[in-house]
C-alpha cells in the first residue's frame, strides 16, 4: 500500500495544500507504506495555464522535495519517492536535473501530470516515458499516477514501468450513479456498487493486457491490480 500527496486534487480545488508538511510527513511515518510520494506541483492545464507556470511548478516540485527530505530526516521517517513533474517530455528531464543537484534519483520515481494527457503525440504518455528512458540512469523505474486502461495496455511490460494507479473505475462509477440516482428506489453509490465497477475495470484491463504484445521485456505490471484480485 502506498501514500499519495493528493496534489492534483489539492491544486484544482484549493490552489494549495490544506495540510502542512509536518502533518503529511507524520502520516507517512504512521504506517508501513510500501512507499510515500513527495508532495509535488502538478502541471495539468487546469492548473498550469502557460509555459511560465509550468516552469515555475517544476522548480517548486524540486524545492518541495528538498524540504520534504529534510523534514522526513528530522522526524525519523523513511525517504519519500520523488515525483517528476512537467508537461513536455523535456520538462521531466529538467525536473530530474534539478533534483539530482541535491539528491541522486532512487530506484523508484513517480511521474506526475499523466492522467489528463493523451497516450500518443509529442506530449503524450509514451513520449514522456520514452524520453526519460533514453536519458535517466538505468536503475530508475517509474510509478505512473492516474493512468487509464489504454495507457496500461500500451506500456505493458515496459522495463521502466514498475507500477501504476488509477481512479478511472471510480470516476466511471460516480458518473453512472448520477444517472441512476432518482430512477431506482433505494439506490446508493456504496462500497459494493463501486467494488463491482473495480472488478469490471480489472477484468477489462486484464483482458487488454493479456491480448497486447509487450512494449518491452515483461516485468512487474500494476501494483493496484494485485490488490484488486
Amino acid at each position: 500500500m502506498a501514500l499519495d500527496s493528493a496534489g492534483f486534487v489539492a491544486m484544482v480545488r484549493y490552489w494549495f495544500y490544506r495540510w502542512n508538511l509536518d502533518q503529511y510527513v507524520a502520516l507517512a511515518g504512521a504506517y508501513p507504506w510500501d512507499w510515500w510520494a513527495a508532495p509535488d506541483f502538478c502541471c495539468e492545464r487546469e492548473v498550469a495555464h502557460d509555459r511560465t507556470e509550468v516552469k515555475a511548478r517544476i522548480h517548486a516540485t524540486a524545492a518541495k522535495l528538498a524540504w520534504t527530505q529534510l523534514v522526513a530526516r528530522d522526524m525519523g521517517v523513511k525517504p519519500c519517492m520523488p515525483v517528476l513533474q512537467g508537461w513536455r517530455p523535456d520538462d521531466y528531464l529538467r525536473c530530474a536535473d534539478l533534483i539530482e543537484q541535491f539528491s541522486p534519483l532512487p530506484n523508484l520515481v513517480g511521474l506526475g501530470s499523466i492522467c489528463r494527457r493523451h497516450l500518443a503525440g509529442p506530449d503524450g504518455v509514451i513520449a514522456v516515458v520514452d524520453r526519460l528512458d533514453a536519458v535517466l540512469p538505468v536503475h530508475v523505474r517509474f510509478h505512473l499516477f492516474g493512468v487509464k486502461g489504454a495507457v496500461a495496455v500500451a506500456l505493458r511490460g515496459h522495463h521502466r514501468v514498475s507500477s501504476i494507479d488509477s481512479q478511472a473505475w471510480d470516476a466511471a462509477a460516480r458518473r453512472e450513479a448520477t444517472k441512476v440516482r432518482g430512477k431506482v428506489d433505494g439506490f446508493s453509490c456504496d462500497l459494493a456498487y463501486r467494488s463491482a465497477h473495480l472488478r469490471a475495470f480489472h477484468g477489462e484491463l486484464h483482458n487488454g493486457l493479456s491480448a497486447a504484445p509487450p512494449h518491452r521485456p515483461p516485468t512487474q505490471t500494476a501494483m493496484f491490480l494485485e490488490a484488486a484480485q
